[in-house]
C-alpha cells in the first residue's frame, strides 16, 4: 500500500508523531511519502532520507506581543485557503497519479481536502481532534469548544480519526479512538534520574520573553539552561553567558537532556507532555498566550500527572517557576502509555477494511 504522509510543519509534536507511525509503517512494507514544511523538513530528511520527503506549504499561526492573534490567524488562514485553491486540485491529480492508496493526515488542509476531492481514503492522526471525540469535564468545556471551532476550520472531514494524547479521556464517538502518545524506541523504558546540572527550556518564538525570568532562576540555582527551539532576536544576547546554551534540533539529545534534566520547562504541546509524563521528569508547563488547546492540554496534564505544573506567562518569575516546581512530586514514575503500537495496529484494521 502507497501512503501519502501529510503533517503540520510547525512545532515537535506533528514531526515526532510522524516520525513514529513512518518508521513502523516503513518497517511493516508500506511505501510512505511525507508531505510537509518548516521545521518538519529538516528532520524528516534526516530521519528517512530526501526521497521519502516533499515541501508542501501549511497555514501558519500569527503572533505579536499579546501572543497568538486569534483574528489575524484566521483572517490568513482564510488567504491561504483562497490562494490555494488550485493546489489542491492539482494535488489530488498527483494522487491518482502516483497511484497512493491512502492518505494520513496530521492536522494539514491541502492534501487532505485533495484526498477527498478524488475519493482516496483519508485517516486523520493527530492530537488536537480529543476536543471531537472525547467527553471533556465540564469545567474546561469552553475552552474545549474553542479548540474544536479552530478544528473545523483546519481538518477535513476524515473516514477515521486516531488521537494520540497523554489523558484518559472516554470517547464518544465511533469515528474515531483515543491512543497514547507516541514513544519512540530511544525513549522506550528510559526514566528521568536528574543527573545533570541543567533546566532543559522547549522555547517558541511566542514565549520567549520569559526566557530572562527562567534565566535568573537558574542562576539563583546555579544551573546551566540548555534551550531548543525558536527565540526572538530580542533575546539573542542571553546566549553570550555561558551558562545558556542553545541547543540544534535532534530527535535523541533532547531526551537525553530531558533524562538529565533538573527539570523542563516547555510549552504545552502534546508530544512533550507525553514524554514527560512517560520518563517522569519534573515539568512546568507555559501554555502560548491565545493558544487554547495548549491552555487545555497544561490543565488535563497538571490534573493528571503528579509530575507536570503549570504557569501562565503572565507569572512566569523566578519566584513563580520556584513555587510551582515545589509542588511537583513523583519524579521518575511512569505516568502513561507508549501509544504507539496501538495506533499502528488500528491504521492496519482500517486498512485492510477499505
Amino acid at each position: 500500500m502507497k501512503i501519502a504522509y501529510a503533517l503540520s510543519g510547525v512545532g515537535r509534536g506533528h514531526t515526532m508523531r510522524a516520525s513514529a507511525l513512518g518508521t513502523m509503517l516503513l518497517e511493516n512494507g508500506y511505501e510512505v511519502i511525507f508531505f510537509s514544511c518548516c521545521d518538519a523538513i529538516e528532520t524528516l530528511t534526516k530521519k528517512f532520507g530526501q526521497s521519502r520527503v516533499r515541501e508542501m506549504p501549511t497555514p501558519q499561526f500569527s503572533y505579536d506581543d499579546s501572543g497568538l492573534n486569534v483574528w489575524k490567524t484566521s483572517w490568513n488562514y482564510g488567504k491561504f485557503m483562497v490562494q490555494e485553491r488550485k493546489t489542491i486540485i492539482e494535488l489530488g491529480q498527483m494522487l491518482k497519479v502516483n497511484g497512493f492508496d491512502a492518505v494520513i493526515t496530521d492536522y494539514e488542509p491541502l492534501l487532505s481536502r485533495a484526498a477527498n476531492h478524488v475519493g482516496i481514503p483519508l485517516i486523520s492522526f493527530n492530537s488536537q481532534g480529543f476536543v471531537d471525540i472525547c467527553s471533556i469535564p465540564l469545567k474546561y468545556k469552553t475552552l474545549s469548544l474553542q479548540v474544536a471551532l479552530v478544528n473545523a476550520f483546519i481538518r477535513a472531514e476524515p473516514q477515521y480519526s486516531i488521537v494520540s494524547k497523554p489523558v484518559n479521556l472516554p470517547t464518544k464517538s465511533q469515528l474515531g479512538c483515543i491512543v497514547g502518545p507516541m514513544i519512540r524506541p530511544h525513549i522506550k523504558n528510559k526514566r528521568w534520574m536528574g543527573k545533570g546540572n541543567h533546566i532543559l527550556v522547549y522555547m517558541r518564538d511566542s514565549i520567549s520573553s520569559t526566557l530572562p525570568s527562567i534565566v535568573k532562576w537558574s542562576q539563583d540555582n546555579g544551573l546551566n539552561v540548555y534551550v531548543y527551539g525558536e527565540v526572538n532576536d530580542k533575546y539573542e544576547n542571553y546566549f553570550e553567558s555561558p551558562m545558556v546554551i542553545k541547543k540544534p534540533i535532534s530527535e535523541t539529545q533532547f531526551i537525553a537532556d530531558m533524562l538529565t534534566s533538573q527539570v523542563v520547562i516547555s510549552t504545552a504541546g502534546t508530544q512533550i507532555i507525553g514524554e514527560v509524563a512517560y520518563v517522569g521528569a519534573p515539568t512546568i508547563l507555559i501554555p502560548e498566550k491565545g493558544q487554547r488547546e495548549q491552555e487545555l492540554n497544561a490543565y488535563l496534564a497538571s490534573d493528571a500527572y503528579p509530575n507536570i505544573g503549570m504557569l501562565h506567562m503572565e507569572k512566569v518569575n523566578s519566584i513563580g517557576l520556584r513555587d510551582v516546581f515545589n509542588t511537583l512530586s513523583g519524579f521518575g514514575g511512569k505516568y502513561t502509555e507508549d501509544g504507539s503500537a496501538q495506533a499502528f495496529s488500528i491504521f492496519e484494521r482500517w486498512a485492510k477494511n477499505l
